[in-house]
């Protein structure tokens, strides 16, 4: 007879058309992640640029690099090289060469192509996690910088490959809290933030990007800094953090000029100037804001900042803003959101030129069985998760709920087969020292009377015999540990359950937990 699980248990907190469709076919091939079934979607964003002309605008994704229309927002071609995912993206002054950070292993690499034949011409080894790339307006340098303090510049000639002029390497006590890098335009300034929690220190540090000199230390926000920009000329740096301020620095000095704070907690998760310096854009949870350089007296309006002013509020999104890039003649602003869509804003008027669709944050299935499948990206506890589950997996799925895996254990389900198929994670890596895996456990939801209630998700993982005290309620089904706990705010990957296949709905869960007899 299996084992009963206790109530108590359950109750406890439960380039112009330079891209050929030649060279798209030539590498069209679908590339998964380990252990991964399926992929929904294009990918999700990680940079988006104009073309030099601004007829088209490109987008990387984990998936490969698409091209768009910049007049109608139509897909053109997408190029995917097996083996790759693309990250920080930027064309030469004249349109001739594009190049690429690849995300296919923990080696950098910088791909350039050359546009006119759409053939790769060469790899150059890069720095990991490149955070800024981009070409200087003469076309003659090409500069990265990574996350972990690494800059380079090459000399770039269309008779002679690159040579590497510059390799900076800056030295840290410790990276293991690094946020946010960003490299000037001059390639003069290098901008890191390296968050102290325990003393509450969220200053910027700002480094020369020549010498690897450290040249000032931008002190003020008393929030994690979320997003930094520098003005095209290099002269000024703005910053924003969780939901309290947003500030600009005068680069040569390291002094504040500026400081704003929001009338309500307002996170922003991205800022961006406009080629020109034109205009500012700051991106928050569902809108973006567009600032506009005033010179002379400033008009009334609700927020300003130096010498911008916020004089439209960009609605038409429906999750977060993280990525923007403006035209280069500054009448169009691309935003990208994490509901899956880029839209194309008019900075005249703020009306909508057209939307781009199916760039979701969250793409792909990482493991199956039977009907539980798991998202590979992490998910926020902010969000519906149940809803994240039907909007990438289609109807017939929902976030899946701890009655699920009881219902299947009830079946005659081996719970030894659901451990193994969908790697569910040991929550602790090290019994000797409790160091949490973090991001590990799966997030499922549980129905029933609950001592606490409302729309929380719940952790999901194997403890084995070493047990985290935030998880209150640990079970053993056939000598399997399981535990389900509260979630404080972490990320994870949700569980889903359901039919791939199916436009049905699964059934609705009964009001009280189940028990194994």
């Amino acid at each position: 007879m299996k084992k009963a699980i206790p109530l108590y248990a359950i109750l406890l907190s439960i380039a112009s058309l330079f891209l050929s469709n030649g060279f798209a076919e030539d590498h069209i091939q679908q590339h998964f992640p380990e252990g991964a079934k399926m992929r929904i979607g294009k990918g999700a964003a990680s940079d988006i640029t104009f073309t030099p002309d601004g007829t088209q605008f490109a987008v990387t994704t984990s998936i490969g690099i698409w091209i768009y229309d910049a007049k109608t927002g139509a897909e053109i071609t997408v190029l995917k090289q097996s083996g790759r995912g693309y990250g920080k993206i930027a064309f030469s002054p004249d349109g001739h060469t594009l190049a690429c950070a690849t995300r296919n292993s923990e080696r950098g690499e910088v791909q350039l192509w050359d546009t006119a034949a759409g053939k790769l011409v060469t790899t150059l080894p890069a720095p990991t996690g490149i955070s800024s790339l981009f070409f200087s307006e003469d076309g003659t340098k090409l500069a990265c910088a990574g996350t972990f303090g690494r800059i380079h510049v090459w000399e770039m000639s269309s008779e002679t490959p690159p040579v590497l002029v510059t390799d900076i390497r800056l030295y840290f006590d410790s990276w293991s809290d690094a946020w946010l890098t960003v490299l000037s335009p001059d390639e003069r300034f290098l901008a890191i933030t390296i968050p102290d929690w325990e003393d509450k220190d969220f200053s910027i540090q700002l480094w020369d990007g020549k010498t690897g000199e450290r040249l000032h230390t931008l002190k003020g926000h008393t929030r994690s800094v979320t997003a930094l920009t520098f003005s095209p000329d290099s002269k000024t740096l703005v910053s924003s953090d969780e939901y309290e301020t947003m500030r600009v620095w005068d680069t040569e000095s390291g002094n504040l000029q500026s400081k704003m704070k929001w009338q309500d907690r307002t996170a922003t998760h991205a800022l961006a100037f406009s080629p020109k310096g034109r205009f500012l854009s700051s991106g928050h949870d569902d809108r973006v804001r567009l600032w506009h350089y005033m010179l002379g007296e400033m008009q009334q309006w609700d927020y300003a900042i130096g010498e911008y002013q916020n004089i439209m509020a960009l609605k038409g999104h429906k999750d977060a803003v993280y990525r923007f890039a403006f035209s280069p003649d500054e009448l169009t602003l691309l935003t990208v959101s994490k509901d899956g869509t880029i839209i194309a804003w008019d900075t005249t008027t703020g009306t909508q030129r057209f939307t781009c669709e199916g760039h979701q944050q969250r793409i792909q299935i990482l493991v199956s069985y039977q009907k539980f499948h798991v998202i590979t990206h992490n998910l926020d506890e902010t969000g519906d998760l149940k809803a994240e589950c039907k909007a990438h997996f289609g109807e017939g799925l929902r976030l899946a709920d701890w009655n699920d895996i009881l219902a299947y254990h009830q079946a005659g389900g081996s719970i030894e087969d659901f451990i193994t198929e969908l790697k569910i994670p040991l929550e602790y890596g090290n019994p000797d020292d409790m160091e949490a895996i973090p991001n590990t456990s799966y997030r499922i939801s549980v129905n029933g009377a609950l001592r606490w209630q409302g729309n929380r998700h719940y952790f999901f993982a194997r403890h084995d015999h070493v047990k985290r005290a935030d998880f209150l309620a640990h079970d053993n089904i056939d000598n399997y540990l399981l535990s389900l706990g509260s979630w404080f705010g972490k990320g994870g990957f949700a569980l889903c359950y359901g039919d791939l296949n199916s436009t049905a709905p699964p059934p609705e869960l009964p009001a009280e937990p189940q028990l194994i007899d």
